[in-house]
């Protein structure tokens, strides 16, 4: 884990941008911190925050080192400030050697209720400290978690004697997030299929070539599609092999939490959506006498708790969503959202 994260601070970018607007309540930074790198660099993160409006921001930040729970603070930006954090992991955790995914959340303050809480922007400075090239790296944007898509491409990859490519895919969830990777040549051919699972609040990050298993070649797309509905951050990376300079590419997708496929039916099961809040959890409610067990099977849903009643949660696809609304078996499906199930606007109505 500790080579990938090394591996990892230098390659990274913008995250996987479908949409131009990275502002939100709820962002995630899929890599931060500080650690020794290759060829005498040692890499280390000042943090941004901005906040956007025209009220004062109430901020959580939380960093995954792998302390279990994570490490977080609190502070107040002012309307329209910006928090620059130097070295963050040392200033805020007298952290020498960490590294792992932030969370940004903006916390409205139960003496506010019920007003909602601001938007901010926040990013990650991420660059070698010293050694023989000096200062240089990358800004890591920080992105809505609620805006991440569940397929996306990383496109134009390079892979020659001058130059690789790194792909990777960061889950910002509580939920192993499990996905196909297909590496497609110039020509559209899909040259190889793999299987990847990142764990909850983890990264992953491969050599593309290698971990496919074929001969580096121009013009190669990496194709990412979920199994279970998890969206993830996805970004890739081509780096001169002589002294380590990356340029980025960035992930596209469309399908994010908010995606809904409309049912070939004509009474679908009421779908109720959690809005920005949203998590990549669905709670399933079925008529009585229904066979729980069957009904998962039948649709490949594994239990997120297994001892709920009446009902059970699972993630899943949009596709998969529409489907299970036509079956007559469901009653409703409803969102999880930030711990709770908010039931918010009915999209459809049985």
């Amino acid at each position: 884990m500790r080579r990938l994260l090394v591996l990892l601070l230098p390659l990274l970018a913008a995250a996987s941008m479908h949409a131009a607007d990275f502002s939100g309540t709820d962002l995630f930074i899929p890599v931060a911190g500080r650690v020794p790198g290759q060829n005498g660099t040692f890499w280390q993160t000042d943090l941004n925050i901005t906040n956007v409006e025209d009220s004062s921001a109430h901020v959580m930040v939380l960093f995954f080192d792998g302390t279990p729970g994570g490490r977080s603070f609190n502070v107040t930006i002012n309307a329209h400030g910006t928090l620059v954090i130097k070295d963050f992991a040392r200033e805020r955790f007298q952290l020498d050697n960490a590294m792992g995914p932030v969370e940004v959340h903006s916390i409205a303050p139960i003496s506010q209720f019920p007003s909602e809480p601001v938007r901010l922007l926040a990013s990650a400075w991420i660059y070698n400290a010293q050694g023989e090239h000096a200062q240089f790296g990358q800004v890591v944007q920080g992105v809505p978690t609620v805006s991440l898509p569940m397929s996306s491409d990383v496109a134009g990859l390079i892979g020659s004697a001058e130059r690789r490519a790194n792909a990777g895919i960061a889950n910002p969830f509580f939920v192993t997030a499990s996905f196909t990777a297909t590496l497609y040549d110039a020509d559209g051919v899909a040259r190889k299929t793999i299987d990847v699972d990142v764990e909850p609040r983890n990264v992953h990050q491969f050599s593309v070539f290698p971990e496919f298993g074929v001969e580096p070649f121009d013009g190669a797309t990496v194709h990412f599609a979920s199994h279970n509905g998890v969206p993830v951050y996805t970004y890739g990376s081509i780096i001169q092999n002589e002294n380590g300079d990356p340029s980025f590419v960035i992930g596209t997708g469309t399908d994010t939490l908010a995606t809904v496929v409309t049912p070939q039916c004509a009474d679908p099961a009421p779908l109720w959506l959690a809005g920005q809040l949203a998590l990549p959890g669905w709670w399933f409610t079925l008529r009585d006498g229904a066979d729980e067990e069957a009904f998962k099977a039948r649709y490949g849903l594994v239990d997120l708790q297994p001892f709920a009643d009446p009902g059970f949660m699972a993630t899943a696809t949009p596709s998969t969503i529409a489907t299970i609304r036509c079956d007559s078996d469901v009653v409703s499906i409803e969102q999880f959202s930030e711990g709770t199930l908010v039931s918010g606007a009915r999209h459809a109505h049985r």
